[in-house]
């Protein structure tokens, strides 16, 4: 573990340099946006586990529809702390915000995915991998489109700080918050390898075992059409978490 953690800051180090060192003029703009999601967490036979996950995501608050996504992947459970992920998202990107995209596109990903929790006491803190292998629908004239590959990395770190002790129903209070940083590798990717970056704050609330609330405050910070736009969100992200248990081992 002390190898990992290291390696994540140097990570995020390199992303910030890139990032500042581009000179070239963007355009700001800035959104108010909401994340809806739900994901969904089922054991399947001994550390094999199955994850389903979609999003809504609305620009303007609630007004303009601008992201859907669903998401299923396999889990595996190396240990309770160390938890490997293989998985496909559909994605649908609409029109929003001052400079929209021509068109609205499709976006799929196959990815990789590690976690690594670290508690201690009443905190624990999340390590996030991710490896994103995308295609993303180019329009050229018409309905006339290609695909185009994009590679991904992302590192997210999340700070969960237990606020309440757990009651009998298995109820408790949380304060979370964290960042992720996402950066392109490989060809396809315009000037910049910065992506986005990812800041969020907000509470938790356990309802039991295996389900919890979340609700966050986002800042989102994003290069759009090859790094021209330079886009400010500020996003409620809320995410209802359960733990189904269809398939017992």
């Amino acid at each position: 573990m002390s190898r990992i953690f290291p390696g994540s800051l140097l990570l995020l180090w390199v992303a910030a340099s890139t990032g500042s060192a581009q000179t070239a003029p963007r355009i700001p703009e800035t959104n108010v946006n909401s994340w809806w999601t739900l994901a969904i967490d089922n054991p399947v036979k001994g550390a094999l586990g199955f994850h389903f996950e979609t999003s809504a995501r609305r620009s303007a608050f609630l007004d303009t529809w601008y992201q859907l996504q669903f998401h299923p992947a396999a889990t595996w459970r190396f240990s309770p702390n160390r938890v490997g992920t293989m998985g496909y998202v559909w994605m649908r990107n609409g029109r929003y915000g001052e400079h929209p995209v021509a068109h609205p596109y499709v976006e799929q990903r196959v990815y990789a995915e590690f976690r690594l929790r670290q508690p201690i006491g009443r905190v624990e803190l999340e390590h996030r991998y991710r490896f994103d292998h995308r295609y993303l629908q180019n329009y050229t004239f018409g309905d006339n489109y290609y695909w185009r590959r994009q590679e991904r990395v992302r590192y997210q770190a999340k700070l969960s700080v237990a606020l309440t002790q757990v009651d009998r129903r298995g109820r408790q209070w949380l304060a979370v918050g964290g960042n992720e940083i996402l950066l392109h590798v490989g060809p396809n990717h315009g000037p910049s390898i910065f992506d986005q970056n990812r800041l969020f704050v907000g509470f938790a609330r356990k309802l039991g075992q295996d389900r919890k609330i979340e609700a966050m405050y986002m800042d989102q910070f994003k290069f759009l059409h090859d790094g021209t736009i330079a886009e400010l969100d500020h996003t409620l992200r809320v995410q209802v978490s359960l733990g189904l248990h269809l398939l017992r081992n």
